[in-house]
């Protein structure tokens, strides 16, 4: 199979991007305790508005504490959702396969904190979430 010099360059450039996130992934000290395939809504004029679909971490930052991190399955991998993980975040189950917590998505959004839903996939996935966020947030 011949390939063109176009196809050779996109090939190349996948190969580099491949072994610069193994690298990072692999290489460093992340360690994620949690993830979840998941779709996110932020509440904007009294309605849920689809913020993406990403993957939900759950990973260890200092003093202790846990980060919520959700990135698009975009190329770009854009961060849908990053908070810390405090006592005091409300976070309830509602329907059949959502959670809702009250927060700032990100540290760029400007208060007041929104309604932030979290759709997985079934009820067992979510009732784990729920369990996991409950358990990791100390209370």
């Amino acid at each position: 199979m011949k390939f063109t010099h176009q196809t050779r360059l996109t090939i190349h450039s996948c190969r580099k991007r491949f072994a610069r996130i193994f690298n990072q992934l692999f290489n460093s000290k992340i360690v994620i305790m949690f993830s979840f395939r998941c779709k996110i809504f932020e509440k904007k004029d009294g309605s849920f508005a689809s913020a993406g679909v990403g993957i939900l971490y759950l990973k260890p930052v200092a003093n202790g504490k846990t980060q919520l991190i959700t990135r698009a399955d975009t190329s770009q991998g854009s961060v849908l959702l990053n908070l810390i993980l405090t006592p005091d975040l409300p976070v309830q189950k509602t329907g059949k396969n959502n959670v809702l917590i009250v927060c700032i998505p990100t540290p760029e959004a400007k208060p007041p904190p929104v309604p932030v839903l979290i759709r997985v996939k079934s009820e067992e996935e979510r009732d784990k979430l729920l369990s996991e966020l409950d358990r990791l947030k100390g209370s």
